[in-house]
């Protein structure tokens, strides 16, 4: 769907935020319980003090990784695991974490999603055993993400509504406002459009002069993406023209791949197609981001397609984005496509394949969107409200 991102995983920060996507396994059941208990398990081993000069070597590596994420990915995953190996015959933990969630992002970026989700694990189990604060909080939020792009909503829900327990001093201000930018998600996802602001309202509510500049684009777009369901398209350009000035000054090209999605649907809005293509030509020649900013900017340039009178043109460029969702497993971006697809289908006369699509359509709304979901956010909403939080 969009920003939520979240997360940079260039290097272990709490206050970034992730739009990746990933197959991940289930998460041990102690990580919950942690979570909940606001305990953490005892550190079997405690975390050694390595020297100076092998540390600055990781900081070098993953540093290195990081410069080449967008230029050249796959000597970044290199670079990163070498960090990660470094790291692991050092003892150093903290160094290991940080280049496991490296590692992590870029296989998300690159659209190997199930090797990502493993590298997701090792790093909370690292930081279980060790007992490492922010990071453990950290990635109990990763693993929420992650089960929420792939539409497994309950799970997500389950890591938030911890996370959103203020009472809970495990977790990071950052946390929190990942936590209220994916529950908000849901809401949009069922298109309770007011409840995804709210949340996205109070995510913005929480930012403070230490939180990362990425986590505050994410939270931007959120509220862009939600104004442009409301028609509040002065609200959405608020937003949107200081999400793209933060993208463009950090250099973060997921985050701007998204800024320029919601660019040209404001621009399309707006009966401007001049900026909706300019914007949508600057997505498209982005190189190496993320699937989700991929499949986005796809999507957009099918729609500046369809609106200049070619249906033909944005199916095919729309069946490329249907292909790359299914690739990836991106069920949010999946339960969109197929709804766009059938729609033009229709146009074009093509009965029979608009009707398939949409049965498919349908059998992804109904999979994203249950009443058990319905039931643990009104659970949220209940614990929010008893601690005074709107």
């Amino acid at each position: 769907m969009r920003a939520a991102r979240q997360q940079e995983y260039s290097q272990f920060q709490p206050e970034s935020e992730s739009i990746m996507m990933a197959a991940t396994p289930a998460s041990p059941p102690e990580a919950r319980q942690a979570a909940t208990s606001g305990r953490l398990p005892q550190p079997r081993n405690p975390a050694p003090i390595m020297s100076t000069t092998a540390s600055a070597d990781i900081d070098q590596l993953l540093l290195q990784s990081r410069e080449l994420a967008f230029a050249n990915p796959q000597d970044a995953l290199r670079l990163a695991q070498q960090a990660a190996q470094q790291a692991e015959q050092g003892r150093a933990y903290r160094e290991l974490i940080a280049a496991q969630i490296q590692v992590m992002g870029l296989l998300f970026n690159l659209g190997n999603l199930h090797e990502g989700g493993e590298w997701l694990m090792k790093a909370l189990t690292v930081a279980e055993t060790h007992d490492l604060h922010p990071e453990h909080g950290y990635l109990l939020v990763q693993l929420g993400i992650l089960h929420y792009t792939l539409g497994e909503n309950e799970e997500a829900l389950d890591y938030w509504t911890d996370c959103l327990d203020y009472s809970n001093p495990l977790f990071s201000n950052a946390a929190r406002i990942n936590a209220h930018i994916g529950t908000g998600q849901i809401y949009y996802a069922y298109g309770q459009y007011a409840d995804a602001l709210r949340h996205h309202h109070q995510a913005r509510a929480l930012l403070r002069a230490d939180i990362a500049a990425d986590l505050r684009a994410a939270v931007l777009i959120n509220l862009a993406a939600d104004c442009n369901q409301l028609d509040d398209f002065a609200g959405m350009a608020e937003a949107l023209d200081e999400a793209e000035r933060i993208t463009r000054a950090s250099g973060h090209l997921n985050y701007l791949g998204e800024v320029c999605y919601y660019q040209t649907l404001l621009a399309l809005a707006r009966n401007d197609p001049a900026t909706a293509s300019r914007y949508a030509a600057e997505g498209a020649s982005m190189r190496n981001i993320c699937v989700w900013s991929e499949i986005s900017n796809l999507i957009a340039q099918a729609q500046i397609r369809r609106l200049a009178g070619d249906s033909a043109g944005a199916l095919q460029i729309l069946l490329t984005a249907l292909e790359r969702s299914e690739a990836t497993r991106c069920d949010h971006h999946l339960f969109l496509v197929y709804r766009q697809v059938a729609a033009l289908c229709h146009e074009l006369g093509d009965f029979t394949q608009s009707a398939h699509y949409h049965r498919l359509y349908q059998e992804q709304s109904q999979k994203v969107t249950t009443a058990s979901v319905l039931a643990k956010l009104a659970i949220l909403e209940a614990k929010l409200h008893a601690q005074n939080k709107p």
